[in-house]
């Protein structure tokens, strides 16, 4: 991604992310806090960035409420993670985006990761098990969505 604040051009990785990212994978934020839920589904113009990353764009300064321009559209930074967080991926800042809906080929998202916490005592196997029922679901009831 290409993210700008002030007059300078910055290469970023960014990830995109839907739903309940934050509060599945539930952060450890060093200031301000994740979007929320709404906020992903509202297309929200907010960011978080990892640590690194606001040390990177502002220094020792606050990075809170900073406006990027993130592949030149406006966001406020809501959140900065703590270093050596728990988020996965080698992102350095999240930008919300709603779920895309519609059908076949449209809902086919197969680029997008998904993202789970699993109840403790709950195999993964069992995980397995329900996602490949899913998926064989979706084969059998929408061809385009192969």
């Amino acid at each position: 991604m290409t993210v700008g604040i002030g007059d300078e051009l910055l290469r970023a990785e960014g990830a995109v992310v839907a739903g309940g990212f934050f509060e599945a994978v539930r952060p450890r934020m060093s200031a301000g806090r994740p979007f929320s839920e709404t906020e992903s589904e509202e297309d929200a113009p907010v960011v978080v960035l990892s640590h690194a990353f606001a040390a990177r764009i502002v220094g020792a300064g606050p990075a809170l409420g900073v406006t990027l321009s993130v592949n030149g559209e406006s966001h406020t930074v809501v959140g900065v993670a703590a270093p050596g967080g728990q988020l996965p991926d080698v992102a350095e800042l999240w930008i919300p985006s709603p779920p895309r809906r519609g059908s076949g080929g449209t809902r086919n998202n197969i680029n997008w990761r998904s993202l789970a916490r699993i109840k403790p005592g709950v195999e993964a196997s069992t995980v397995e098990a329900q996602l490949s029922a899913i998926a064989n679901n979706i084969r059998l009831t929408d061809p385009e969505a192969i």
